[in-house]
């Protein structure tokens, strides 16, 4: 019965570090987010708070006794550390794994996850309500990028201190192996760009250092760098198993929301990949409005008596694949609602439910019938198709942008010639501010913003916001920036305003073609 470990994700948040004090306000951590959230709309339970009021410290030993007891009594084989590792040294959140690998006497599995991306100040740009307060002031005037830490790949000596570093943990007696090998997930394979050269390095460097090799797992897509592949639930865009059929707008509100039922049965109807070994990471719950406020996601209607039945599900699939692996997502990512450990609502039930699930016999758990796993075989190959063929949309946008800047060419130039001077911008994401910043004042003026997420941008931007539905007002032209759905987009902005409208994709190719 225990053949399939449970992993559950470990978020190393919730003690006070220099950088967050600075960044958002003095003495923050975690629990700062999860006091503060607050409903955003009715019926919505926010705050969480956890149970006997337990607002740990993760750099008190008797915290991580506590939890290792806890996931040891509930059948939770091992906690799976987010690391994070800058390059040149530079590193963050490192003192709970460091202080576990000083405590032997603690019994607690644990291997490390590290997400290589660049840490930018996107909870306060997304709309956080109590972030508002903690915002620095501008050093000098200068233009805020909201960059906090810039991840540095470096080259080949970057690769071999960051392996150096990890080696202790490595030869660790409680560290999860695979056939011997430790075990090491990279979040983002995709973010790396130097993950042949790096990976080839490390297990080149294990050897060396009598170890029998290293298990590196990649995330969300296959990559021939790594051994095996993580699918996660569905909100994980850059995940082959990523369907954005079940997100939806949630009504008077600028939040998304998904069914904690749709998700969970898309996910397990979903086949592994052909190409290398799948594990499967199911997700307790997610509501991450503590760190996103307005702008926050969430699953619609979770229960632990639901997830009891779907995390049955996915046990008995790993079980029946041979996987010697399952992981939760997570033990306690208290700001983004996925958390094992107990609160004052739901006590100890979804560790309950994670007990009693891994206790039962394979045959006594729930299955999946033969015509769920056909229609979800269908559904993955829609979806995989979606995923290529947005992905080569932004390669080419990427790539026309890139030849505009390098040969200096305005993307003003476009309305100039056709005597569009007032613009609106349909989408204030990524590429809506890039856009911005790239045309205004250059002979063209951004007279407004068309956004969904209206209510959560409330005075974040430098230009009115209106949802589709309002009366909208004139302006020259409507550039669509977002990369999905142009023709829906299209279709319902003309039915609102008598004006052109374009994609972005589409100004930006005819400058760059010129």
């Amino acid at each position: 019965m225990k053949s399939t470990r449970t992993l559950a994700m470990y978020l190393p948040q919730f003690h006070e570090i220099p950088e967050n004090s600075k960044w958002w306000g003095a003495g923050y951590t975690e629990w700062t987010a999860v006091k503060n959230a607050e409903p955003c709309f009715p019926g919505h339970e926010q705050p969480v708070v956890p149970l006997n009021g337990n607002y740990y410290d993760l750099l008190s030993k008797d915290t991580m006794v506590w939890q290792a007891g806890l996931a040891k009594k509930y059948g939770v084989d091992g906690f799976c550390f987010y690391h994070y590792w800058f390059g040149n040294g530079r590193k963050i959140l490192e003192k709970p794994a460091e202080n576990l690998l000083k405590w032997k006497d603690i019994e607690l599995p644990f291997c490390f996850c590290w997400d290589p991306g660049t840490w930018a100040r996107t909870w306060s740009k997304m709309g956080n309500s109590w972030a508002d307060a903690f915002e620095p002031e501008k050093d000098g005037g200068k233009k805020d990028d909201g960059i906090l830490i810039q991840q540095e790949f470096g080259d080949a000596s970057y690769w071999k201190a960051h392996f150096e570093y990890l080696l202790p943990f490595f030869r660790d007696e409680r560290y999860i192996r695979l056939n011997g090998k430790p075990v090491f997930i990279f979040y983002g394979s995709f973010l790396v760009p130097c993950l042949e050269r790096m990976a080839a390095l490390w297990r080149r460097l294990a050897k060396k250092a009598g170890l029998p090799g290293l298990e590196l797992i990649g995330f969300g897509i296959p990559n021939r760098s790594m051994d095996d592949v993580i699918y996660p639930m569905a909100f994980v865009k850059s995940s082959f198993v990523y369907d954005k059929s079940v997100r939806h707008m949630l009504p008077g509100t600028s939040m998304y929301g998904s069914e904690y039922d749709d998700i969970w049965q898309h996910f397990l109807a979903n086949p592994p990949s052909a190409m290398q070994r799948t594990f499967w990471l199911g997700t307790v719950s997610f509501d991450d409005s503590p760190r996103r406020g307005a702008n926050g996601y969430l699953y619609l209607h979770a229960t632990p008596e639901k997830f009891r039945h779907y995390f049955g599900q996915l046990l008995r699939k790993s079980r029946e694949a041979g996987n010697p692996f399952v992981f939760i997502d997570a033990w306690n990512e208290w700001g983004e609602g996925k958390k094992l450990e107990p609160d004052t609502k739901t006590g100890y039930a979804y560790l309950e439910a994670v007990r009693d699930t891994t206790q039962a016999a394979t045959e006594d758990l729930p299955a999946l019938d033969a015509a769920f796993l056909e229609d979800g075989r269908r559904k993955y190959a829609k979806n995989l198709e979606w995923l290529v063929l947005r992905n080569q949309k932004l390669y080419i946008l990427f790539r026309d942008w890139r030849t505009c800047m390098r040969e200096h060419r305005e993307l003003a130039t476009y309305f100039q010639e056709r005597k569009w001077h007032r613009i609106a911008i349909y989408g204030y994401g990524r590429h809506g501010r890039d856009f911005y910043e790239d045309v205004q004042g250059h002979g063209v003026e951004i007279v407004y913003l068309i956004d969904v997420r209206k209510e959560g941008m409330a005075g974040k931007t430098p230009v009115p916001v209106y949802v589709p539905d309002e009366k909208l007002p004139d302006c020259d032209a409507i550039v669509v920036s977002v990369i999905d759905e142009f023709e829906e987009i299209l279709e319902m902005l003309q039915e609102r305003i008598d004006v052109p409208i374009v994609s972005l994709a589409e100004v930006v190719s005819a400058v760059a073609e010129e």
